[in-house]
């Protein structure tokens, strides 16, 4: 097994133009120096670097400045690190890097033509807050200012459907935060189904052992009251979502639309709690 020493060494001699390319944009949002970021990155897996600039390879790198933890409740120093989204939790700042064709090799001059870069703050991992500041300060923003449409150009954003098209981003934003909202324990429409630990029900898998738990009155009574208290406290929220539907001031089909995906999600949510139980 080669030691991080001899990799680091190896991916040293590996980097060109491109690598340092890349580098640079990160020291820029970073706001290190190049040596810094070529530093923290050799420890990274190179191979995401390969295949990113490979013709049909991947056309997603990304760059995470993360903070490691070295301790039940203690955290490092912020380290950068080199991933395709699929290895490394999002966590902290991140530097996107994209092309929308990978049929060719990038080179050191098709780079910066090609390539194409942003970046998002995920702060404790809160990758739904990050996409949409991103949507509702620069994705929006940008498209409603654009003035070249192709041959919907002379109407611009009054064309139905180009408005169309930046009020489905605009709903789909909305949709995220109701997405955050249903995965939080503290929000108004959440709940948090619980059950006991201390029930003598894990491990029940044969028909034999159902039919012998049926048959424990004391213990289908506390299950029933369980499922009572459940009942109720999903009434709760479906009730509190209607109230906060007819509060609402906007009113119209794309509202209606909004409001009936954010509760099939409600619904999606406490069927997965169900399931888990």
């Amino acid at each position: 097994m080669r030691s991080a020493r001899a990799n680091r060494d190896t991916n040293k001699q590996a980097v060109d133009q491109r690598h340092k390319w890349l580098f640079s944009q990160v020291a820029d949002y970073c706001q290190l120096g190049p040596e810094v970021v070529e530093d923290q990155l050799l420890d990274s897996d190179f191979t995401h670097f390969d295949n990113f600039f490979k013709d049909k390879g991947t056309r997603v790198l990304l760059i995470l400045q993360t903070q490691e933890q070295e301790g039940k409740d203690k955290k490092g120093p912020l380290k950068l690190v080199a991933t395709n989204g699929e290895d490394v939790p999002l966590c902290g700042s991140c530097v996107y890097f994209f092309r929308l064709t990978n049929e060719k090799e990038l080179t050191d001059k098709t780079i910066i033509e090609r390539v194409h870069f942003g970046a998002v703050e995920a702060t404790d991992g809160d990758i739904l807050s990050a996409v949409r500041t991103t949507l509702d300060h620069l994705i929006v923003p940008m498209l409603m200012k654009n003035t070249n449409w192709g041959k919907l150009t002379q109407e611009g954003v009054k064309n139905p459907h180009v408005a169309n098209f930046i009020l489905g981003i605009e709903d789909f934003s909305k949709l995220l935060e109701s997405a955050k909202s249903n995965l939080s324990e503290s929000a108004p429409c959440s709940v948090k189904l619980i059950m006991p630990d201390d029930l003598p029900i894990k491990g029940i898998t044969t028909p034999q052992q159902y039919q012998t738990t049926a048959g424990n009155f004391d213990l289908v009574t506390q299950l029933e009251g369980i499922v009572a208290g459940w009942c109720k406290q999903i009434e709760q929220v479906l009730t509190q979502s209607e109230q906060m539907r007819k509060e609402a001031d906007d009113t119209g089909p794309n509202s209606e639309l909004v409001y009936w995906k954010e509760r099939m999600a409600s619904f999606n949510a406490l069927l997965d709690q169900i399931k888990s139980q």
